[in-house]
């Protein structure tokens, strides 16, 4: 039924084109089915459609420079909203495909582990039944049966983890596949229900698309030249350079800039730190190197915690990727506190200044906390509220929270309870618990005493 009720309406405008006497009635017709092209959630009308209607005004003697122009915006209108589906159909059908490869391996990890299981439980069978027939070797037997118990218990519990892992990538699997497969439907309703003959439109096309030239989008074939192709191969280099992908794109790649944005609450989005930890983990179980070293410096994934290792594949990364700014933000971290390599505060201001240079909003946060705090470089509230307010406005929890300390303490800018209590506001709607209780301090949900504590902690780490 999607679309019906909407084609009825179109239908019955179409119908009122063949009754139309005047051109003024025609402008008012076609502004109409503009507008339902427009406000309808369903492409109606493809470009074919837009001639069959010019070529019966043509047909009436209707047709004017004002209805002529207004057939162009229509046809332009329609043909950007299909291309616009189909574009995002493209990417869905290519983000399926990589999940479809990453749950491959997931499977083929999920069934070695009910293999141990499995195994561990016939261990644990065969050392209760030697207990029972040798008495003699009873003490060395049931200690088996423990150690075996405690090995069944861990696959277990790493099985029953990964079960719950495989589950959540499954659902964001159907998710992303529903609405692939909901524009996939879109598209072929719009084939199916308008599929006309070429030649009946092939003299009325010609027209329409001359005159399409220098449309309100401004697109033409002309529009192609030696310069304009140069401006875009520039913006194109510049934009790979400030999103840091420089390295060959990776089938995991996404999924791991997607989970550093549920895990740090970035693009305004509500944090989810399960959601950011399974995305990570499906990233470095398909081998994209930064979520690996992501996975040792957290012990994700099954990988034990290793924070100097994590350190020197972030080191190999930005070497070898000619600077990939998430590789530049953990070694500011790294050397900001000493994970994993000699604690710098220095060098974390150079890597942190690097990874901002390519857009990275966490890292904006962070040097900003290193002008607040002294570290590494001189105490400079005025270029810390800057960097905090920079990475807010591209969505970052956590400079939100920091940005309304500073507002409510007067730290770099005027005292301002409403300033501090609106970016409070935004923090929490992402998530941020810590901006709860800010918010609910500043609204008096708290004691003298509690308000006293937590003052204190908020100077000792603005971060």
């Amino acid at each position: 039924m999607r679309g019906k009720a909407d084609m009825q309406k179109l239908d019955k405008l179409k119908l009122k084109i063949f009754s139309a006497a005047t051109s003024e009635e025609a402008i008012s017709l076609v502004t109409q089915i503009s507008e339902l092209v427009d406000a309808s959630k369903f492409c109606l009308l493809p470009t074919s459609g837009v001639e069959t209607l010019k070529g019966l005004l043509d047909f009436k003697l209707l047709v004017t420079d004002g209805l002529t122009a207004l057939l162009v915006v229509l046809a332009d209108q329609c043909q950007e909203a299909i291309e616009e589906k189909r574009t995002k159909h493209d990417k869905l059908n290519t983000k399926c495909l990589q999940l479809d490869t990453i749950n491959t391996t997931m499977k083929e990890k999920q069934e070695g582990l009910q293999k141990n299981v499995a195994a561990m439980a016939n261990k644990v069978m065969a050392a209760e039944k030697i207990v029972v027939a040798l008495e003699e070797q009873l003490v060395a037997e049931k200690k088996l049966v423990r150690k075996s118990k405690t090995k069944y218990d861990e696959a277990q519990t790493e099985l029953d983890t990964y079960n719950e892992s495989v589950t959540t990538m499954n659902k964001v699997h159907r998710e992303l596949s529903d609405e692939k497969e909901l524009i996939a439907n879109e598209l072929g309703n719009i084939n199916s229900m308008h599929d006309e003959p070429e030649s009946s439109s092939s003299s009325s096309g010609s027209s329409l698309s001359s005159s399409s030239v220098g449309s309100k989008r401004g697109r033409s074939s002309s529009s192609s030249s030696p310069a304009s192709s140069s401006s875009a191969s520039s913006s194109s280099s510049k934009r790979q350079k400030k999103d840091g992908t420089t390295m060959a794109e990776h089938a995991g790649q996404w999924l791991f800039e997607e989970g550093m944005v549920y895990l740090h609450g970035l693009s305004f989005k509500k944090e989810d730190c399960e959601r950011g930890q399974l995305m990570i983990e499906a990233s470095a179980s398909s081998g994209f190197p930064m979520a690996v070293a992501d996975c040792y410096y957290r012990g994700w994934n099954g990988m034990e915690e290793d924070e100097k290792k994590s350190f020197e594949m972030c080191v190999k990364i930005e070497q070898e990727t000619n600077g990939y700014h998430w590789a530049q933000y953990m070694l500011g971290e790294c050397c900001r506190y000493g994970w994993g390599t000699d604690q710098n505060s220095i060098k974390a201001v150079e890597w942190f200044t690097k990874s901002i240079e390519q857009g990275n909003r966490v890292a904006m946060n962070s040097l900003g906390t290193c002008h607040h705090n002294e570290q590494g470089c001189v105490h400079n509230m005025t270029k810390a509220l800057e960097l905090y307010e920079k990475s807010a406005q591209l969505g970052c929890m956590e400079a939100m929270h920091n940005l309304g300390n500073c507002y409510k303490n007067g730290w770099g800018v005027t005292k301002g309870d409403t300033q501090a209590r609106e970016w409070y506001t935004k923090a929490v709607a992402q998530g941020h618990e810590a901006a709860q209780k800010s918010l609910d301090r500043l609204n008096g949900f708290y004691s003298s005493e509690e308000d006293e504590e937590e003052e204190e902690e908020e100077e000792d780490d603005s971060d």
